[in-house]
């Protein structure tokens, strides 16, 4: 009888732990880390193809198509047209442009929130094999519609 009991009260732990590690052990991917995911890619994106001689480049900068991705006051999309969130979009576009095309690797790395409405997206970089790997961090605001970059760090 005692033996019968200790047995199942062994199935029934093993049981519960099976369950437990299914439902809480387990990473789930959430559909913000997918559109983060997706919104650093498409800024990436925006870097890897630059047409010098597009007509809007020429006219208004380098980084200008990147203006719609970025936030300049945590709200609405920078308005390039003005000088100082020109210069904001700038500064961040020029920084990762440099992660991203003078490094030797570069890796998507970990995603996690900081709040309901702030999420972090973290780059793993390295110049050479020799070079440990850095990070470099995008931070995104949810807004009611999209995904926008309010810093890197």
């Amino acid at each position: 009888m005692y033996n019968q009991l200790a047995m199942n009260t062994f199935y029934v732990l093993c049981f519960a732990s099976i369950i437990s590690y299914q439902t809480f052990g387990q990473k789930t991917v959430s559909k913000d880390s997918i559109a983060v995911r997706d919104k650093a890619k498409h800024l990436i994106s925006l870097f890897e193809k630059v047409n010098l001689t597009e007509p809007n480049i020429v006219k208004f900068g380098r980084y200008y198509h990147a203006a719609d991705d970025i936030t300049y006051d945590g709200y609405h999309p920078a308005d390039y047209t003005k000088a100082p969130e020109r210069m904001y979009v700038d500064s961040i576009c020029t920084k990762l442009s440099n992660v991203l095309t003078n490094n030797d690797q570069w890796v998507f790395g970990t995603y996690h929130t900081i709040s309901p409405t702030i999420h972090c997206e973290v780059i793993k970089y390295r110049k050479s094999m020799r070079h440990q790997f850095s990070t470099l961090k995008l931070i995104f605001i949810k807004t009611e519609t999209d995904f926008l970059l309010i810093g890197i760090e």
